[in-house]
């Protein structure tokens, strides 16, 4: 199970002492050569160590940018500035910033031919070898956990969203590589639905001031709670940010329904929260919500739809 950082998808190679950097359809990306010397060293110590790689060498993975403190950037502000690697406009400081994070990596003749029929866990082994030799900041193996079952899986990626990442990648050590979407590999997404009460409301800004800006929501129990406003119609439905804010007072108390990803700690309050909530309906039919223990079960049963879903993809 491997994170997924979320920043800029990027193909690396290093074919004839030439070192390119492109986007995943191809766009060449330039960061003033300040990864030159890393990848060519990550690539040598491979060829060095395996004939297969004698036409050269290609790395997947993506971009990521260092803060002047050496956290990464958020997604926003960091997949701004590799974009501006392939427009060209990227400052030296900026470039020099830039962190690799690899996941993969083939010969080139086999990335051309779009096969490479060698097993994920070799090509993983391959890769980690090289760059912990190499050991550079800048060019980093992807993190990951080896997992036995899809709970495990779960349970990792929960604790990825808990960091800040976005979640995670499940992916079969037995996998080969191909040029497309490999039915190997899954990203970790759950889809549940939750009943919760409206215990507050959120006024918007700039354009929706005066209109609602998110629901406050809490389970039954009041052990989870959350804000809620994607999902919610700006205009042309019957509950809009306008109607709801107007008709608060009438809807405080009433239950909807959401739905989620996951569920997560709130790094503020450290309390059970939700990961990307969307507003569904309001459920005008009922009187009480989801407690949080029943919040977790709809949680394991998420996870087994998911899993059935795995099984019957299979078949």
């Amino acid at each position: 199970s491997e994170v997924k950082s979320d920043g800029t998808h990027l193909n690396h190679g290093v074919i004839n002492n030439a070192r390119t950097s492109s986007s995943r359809n191809g766009k060449l990306c330039d960061c003033l050569g300040c990864r030159d010397l890393e990848m060519s060293g990550v690539a040598g110590i491979i060829q060095k160590n395996d004939p297969r790689f004698s036409s050269g060498v290609v790395f997947m993975g993506e971009g990521l940018v260092l803060d002047t403190d050496g956290t990464i950037l958020p997604r926003t502000t960091g997949n701004g500035i590799i974009q501006k690697a392939g427009k060209d406009s990227i400052t030296a400081f900026e470039a020099m910033r830039v962190v690799f994070v690899l996941w993969d990596v083939v010969p080139y003749d086999a990335f051309c031919n779009g096969l490479w029929d060698v097993k994920r866990k070799e090509r993983r082994e391959i890769l980690e070898s090289a760059i912990n030799e190499f050991d550079s900041e800048f060019v980093r193996m992807v993190e990951y956990r080896k997992v036995k079952n899809l709970k495990e899986a779960f349970d990792y990626n929960t604790e990825l969203m808990n960091k800040g990442e976005e979640g995670s990648v499940l992916k079969c050590e037995d996998g080969v590589w191909k040029s497309h979407t490999s039915p190997k590999q899954l990203k970790m997404k759950l889809k549940m639905q939750i009943d919760l009460r409206i215990v507050g409301f959120n006024e918007g800004d700039k354009k929706r001031k005066g209109c609602l800006g998110s629901l406050q929501l809490e389970s039954d129990c009041g052990t989870l709670k959350v804000n809620v406003g994607t999902g919610i119609k700006e205009k042309d439905a019957e509950w809009t940010f306008k109607s709801i804010w107007e008709k608060r007072f009438e809807l405080l108390n009433k239950i909807v329904t959401v739905e989620a990803n996951e569920i997560v700690v709130d790094k503020r309050t450290g309390e059970p929260s939700l990961f990307l909530p969307v507003f569904v309906e309001f459920r005008f039919d009922k009187d009480t919500c989801d407690t949080y223990t029943r919040i977790l079960e709809i949680r394991e049963s998420a996870v087994e739809v998911f899993a059935n879903s795995i099984v019957s993809s299979l078949l």
